[in-house]
């Protein structure tokens, strides 16, 4: 079987360890794939089978086509299924062939059909193998009535004839005993913190590749398409190798590059370069309410457009006008900008797992294909703590995101309210933290930015900077040049807790 085989299914190709054709086990694979799906009824088991079998008959061409069986399903739905999956009808007849039964008032009808079946494959030629066949709906069948299969044979019978065979079963044979080179299991969770019903998948058996453990969501969209999407562990596994890096430590092969050391440390530092930095670089902006986070976002998003970065703003619970507004105000020559996509996520539990995964789709697009740099924007996490519980619940998201964003060389700027529960892991993950202040009695304008966190080499690390800014909304290019010149020993005025308290009772406050 040709090395670079795939389902074409987002996200299970990499579950399957399909997705890297320059593995050297990738061609390992045994030329004739037995798959096993199993699991509950309405879970979109035939969606999945059917969806695979139009990948995996793609990568084999036209010249022979694959089939699909079914022991219950009314054909002319099944065919539905397909022309919204797939998109066209074409030669959809041959695709789902009607073995005729013979009658045989002994034999249930769905054993009589298993029969036609049987016969019909007899009549396939094991010179030219079929690319797929897929056999489903014996979840129809009893117990009783599924043992009296010869299913050993079956499975003998679509190995002599077929490169790829998909069967589907449910939930009562999950202990059916099979050759299949591949089991993947799906199920029906509810999450009770969020009251909330989602379907995963695992892949319980690859043979001679390693199998990728755990639960990973997928969906179903409304044409009937399945979108899987692995979860973090996975893409972590895949984007930090533990074992393979502490292997090279006991084996003494680490080699390191003088480049890894060629830090070009910055004598001075201005909001441009916070604003513009280098691929890969995460950005946190943190302050109160009302401390015109917004507005040095967009700011940063005009300087990134002026570079011809691609540039995604995501808007967490909130419409693009009020952003569009902003964005107008400082300079309306962006308004339309080709490079600027803004991206309303509504409220609701939206998986981490999803997020990412739209998030890889993007930086693929626009940075592989493309060739350009990315920047992503997200405004304002504190709507997790109140609008996105999966997103705020999940310790590794922020983590998991930024770490891909780095390994992509994709630059992440967070805005983020100073109460968000998790600051501390904003600030964390950040290469670069900016931390705004506005104080009563001062002109409504002004601005103070304390640089706490930066990454511009070893003569700037642990300093922090602080800039007190007369008028935040006067001319963009201007704030940008200004520079951090004014150094301070901390900013912990800045993270304490204030408490609102009667000034008699000062003695109380906690020092």
């Amino acid at each position: 079987m040709s090395r670079n085989l795939k389902t074409q299914i987002p996200g299970l190709d990499i579950l399957l360890n399909w997705d890297d054709d320059d593995d050297e086990n990738a061609n390992q694979r045994p030329e004739e794939l037995l798959i096993v799906l199993r699991g509950d009824r309405g879970i979109s088991k035939v969606n999945l089978a059917m969806q695979m079998m139009i990948g995996i008959a793609e990568h084999f061409g036209t010249e022979r086509l694959p089939r699909f069986y079914s022991l219950d399903k009314d054909n002319k739905a099944l065919k539905i299924k397909y022309k919204n999956i797939k998109g066209d009808d074409r030669n959809i007849e041959s695709l789902f062939p009607q073995p005729k039964r013979q009658d045989n008032s002994y034999l249930y009808s769905k054993l009589l059909q298993f029969n036609a079946i049987v016969q019909d494959m007899d009549k396939i030629s094991s010179e030219k193998k079929l690319p797929c066949i897929v056999i489903e709906g014996f979840a129809g069948l009893s117990m009783e009535e599924f043992a009296r299969l010869p299913m050993a044979t079956l499975e003998e019978q679509l190995r002599d004839k077929v490169h790829v065979a998909i069967l589907v079963f449910d939930n009562r044979l999950m202990n059916y005993g099979t050759g299949a080179e591949i089991i993947i299991e799906m199920r029906r969770s509810f999450n009770a913190q969020h009251n909330y019903t989602h379907y995963e998948l695992q892949i319980v058996k690859n043979f001679l590749r390693t199998a990728t453990h755990g639960w990973h969501n997928y969906r179903c969209d409304d044409m009937g398409r399945i979108i899987v999407y692995p979860s973090l562990h996975k893409l972590l596994s895949k984007k930090q190798q533990m074992r393979s890096r502490f292997e090279e430590v006991l084996g003494g092969s680490q080699k390191y590059s003088h480049v890894d050391h060629d830090v070009l440390t910055k004598k001075e530092v201005t909001i441009q370069d916070v604003f513009c930095p280098k691929g890969g670089t995460i950005t946190g902006i943190v302050g109160a309410n009302n401390t015109y986070k917004r507005r040095l976002a967009v700011i940063s998003v005009i300087a990134a457009l002026k570079q011809n970065n691609q540039v995604l703003v995501m808007l967490f619970n909130e419409r693009r006008t009020g952003f569009m507004d902003l964005l107008s105000s400082i300079d309306r020559n962006y308004l339309g900008n080709s490079n600027l996509h803004l991206l309303e996520v509504p409220m609701g539990c939206l998986s981490q797992d999803e997020f990412i995964d739209f998030i890889q789709r993007y930086i693929k697009q626009y940075k592989q294909d493309r060739k350009t740099n990315v920047h992503l924007y997200m405004i304002d996490l504190v709507a997790f703590d109140y609008a996105f519980p999966m997103l705020q619940s999940e310790t590794l998201f922020l983590p998991a995101l930024t770490t891909i964003c780095k390994s992509e060389e994709t630059s992440l700027t967070m805005v983020c309210n100073k109460k968000f529960s998790l600051v501390d892991e904003v600030c964390f993950v950040s290469d670069t933290v900016m931390c705004t202040e506005r104080e009563n009695g001062k002109d409504p304008n002004g601005l103070t930015i304390y640089l706490e966190k930066n990454p511009f080499g070893h003569e700037q690390n642990s300093r922090v900077f602080k800039m007190d800014i007369a008028d935040v909304t006067a001319n963009a290019d201007l704030l940008l040049s200004l520079r951090f010149d004014t150094e301070i020993c901390t900013t912990k005025d800045f993270w304490r807790q204030a408490w609102n308290v009667h000034p008699q009772l000062s003695e109380n406050i906690p020092k």
